[in-house]
């Protein structure tokens, strides 16, 4: 129950990522304040759902665990959408510092799960066909996506090298 539990997250990380892109091209402020709100929500929800997460569902998921890491890396993308939409919008300025650094803490704790994924899955290979594995790809490209996007706004080049190889 609690690999769907994070579906929720990452549904009110989709609505910042989505909020701060608009809020940007739109010029629209108060996009960027809901996409602010709605990252800070993500983030309880997250926390709360974590707790209760099982770590035997990396052996035993049939590929939707891969949500728990993806949902941090898709929380990654929202951080730096948000800071871009401030830089563009000249909004939440005094916050910049904030969201670079919560970037780059959720993009290492987003790693922090890839290891444990990866080795489950070299541990306890699903080969069979599972609807479940879509929610694999998802964090794939999610690792990759968020990994793009801090590199280039911390300028920590081997993220991007890191992002690349992931691609």
């Amino acid at each position: 129950m609690a690999r769907v539990s994070f579906l929720l997250t990452v549904a009110t990380d989709g609505l910042s990522v989505l909020g701060a892109t608009l809020a940007a091209r739109n010029g629209a402020a108060w996009l960027l304040i809901a996409a602010s709100a709605a990252l800070i929500l993500r983030l309880t929800f997250y926390i709360v759902t974590v707790t209760r997460f099982a770590v035997r569902q990396l052996l035993t998921g049939r590929g939707d665990q891969w949500v728990a890491g993806g949902a941090l890396a898709i929380s990654t993308l929202a951080c730096v959408k948000t800071t871009k939409a401030g830089d563009a919008l000249g909004w939440l300025t005094w916050m910049r510092g904030f969201f670079d650094v919560a970037a780059l803490v959720l993009w290492c704790l987003a790693m922090l799960w890839l290891g444990p994924l990866i080795a489950a899955e070299a541990l306890r290979p699903r080969e069979s066909y599972d609807v479940q594995r879509w929610a694999t790809v998802f964090p794939l490209g999610m690792y990759a996506a968020c990994s793009f996007a801090v590199g280039q706004v911390t300028g920590i080049t081997w993220i991007v090298v890191f992002a690349r190889v992931w691609t």
